[in-house]
Order: structure tokens, then sequence, then C-alpha cells
């Protein structure tokens, strides 16, 4: 087992593990002495095994893209894959070592072209446990000189049984393969 740096934040019976030079991810997030994540017992198998455990921001894109080359507002992208079907999944910053700040953030600062994106950019993530309420505010900043298409979201592994349930009109019904725009919300999606 290799040691791995950890930020525990808790209170009030909550229990909030980060870990900054993996991907700022979420290693551990415990309620009661509940894991309501998957979590692994090494810290250091996020970095093997970084798309299933924990919870992770995914930025400047979540979700898949093309491993191929291919244009995107005015420039040219050049992703490798990082998942077995061949995809680049789930952005740049998932398994990257980000900075601890001084204000308890985590930040995280790509140059242009950095693994063939072709625009500069950061994250920064605020995460807080105040009592028995656990945030993560999640910011996405363009840093290049032009405008610049992304995306940012938290990819979380729960522990099943889980029910979750997200008010929307609309959904993209598969991960793989989605039409260009998403369709009405029914049946087990709805």
């Amino acid at each position: 087992m290799t040691a791995v740096e950890q930020i525990v934040l808790g209170g009030d019976g909550v229990e909030m593990v980060l870990l900054p030079e993996i991907g700022a991810r979420i290693h551990r997030l415990r309620v009661d002495g509940v894991d309501l994540l998957r979590t692994p017992d090494d810290p250091a198998t996020h970095r093997d095994d970084p798309f299933f455990w924990g919870a992770y921001l995914m930025a400047p894109w979540c979700n898949r893209a093309p491993a191929q080359l291919f244009d995107a507002a005015g420039r040219t992208v050049r992703l490798a894959p990082n998942f077995p079907d061949g995809s680049a999944i789930h952005g740049l910053v998932h398994a990257r070592a980000w900075e601890t700040r001084a204000d308890g953030s985590l930040r995280i600062a790509v140059a242009d072209g950095e693994d063939g994106w072709p625009w500069a950019f950061e994250v920064t993530a605020r995460p807080t446990v105040t009592g028995r309420t656990v945030s993560l505010l999640s910011e996405l900043t363009n840093r290049s000189g032009s405008p610049m298409p992304a995306g940012i979201g938290l990819h979380p592994w729960f522990v099943p049984p889980l029910a979750v349930g997200v008010p929307a009109e609309s959904v993209y019904p598969t991960n793989t393969g989605s039409p260009r725009t998403p369709t009405p919300v029914a049946g087990n999606l709805d």
C-alpha cells in the first residue's frame, strides 16, 4: 500500500475523506458509520482504477468524447483513449494531483494543449461539512484567449440499494451513441 494524502472533514456523524493527489476525489462519504460511496480499502486503489470508486469531478467534459481528432470551437482536439471501450471518458482532472489551498479549497490548472485539449482552464472545488450537510462547490474557468466548450460534473459511486430522483422533462436515454437532442422523460427513465 502506498500512502496517499487524505483530507478529512466531518462533524455530527458525517465524515468526508478527500484525496487531493488523486483527482481531489471523495474517497469516503460516511454517515453514522455507514459508507455511502463504494470505497476501496486502500485509497491508492483510485490511482490504478480511477473510474469505479468514490466520487470525482469530471472536467472539461463529462461522459464520453471521441478518442480521435475532431474540431470544436475552431480548434483541433486530439484526445487519447482512457477507457476500455476506446473512448476518452470523464475529462482530464479525475486522476491528477490537485493543489490544496489555505482556504480549504482544491485547485488544478491545465495548460493549453495538455493531453490534447487545446484550451487552458482551471477547476476549483470547495468541499465542506457543516453539521450533517455536505457541500461541494465546483467551478470551471476558461483561462484561454478564446471560447472553450466545457462541462463539469460529479460522478458518485453510491453503495446500493439507492433511489435517486432528478426532476427533469427530458433525458439522454443512453450515454453511448446519444442523440443530438434529448427525448421526453418516460418509462424507466421517469
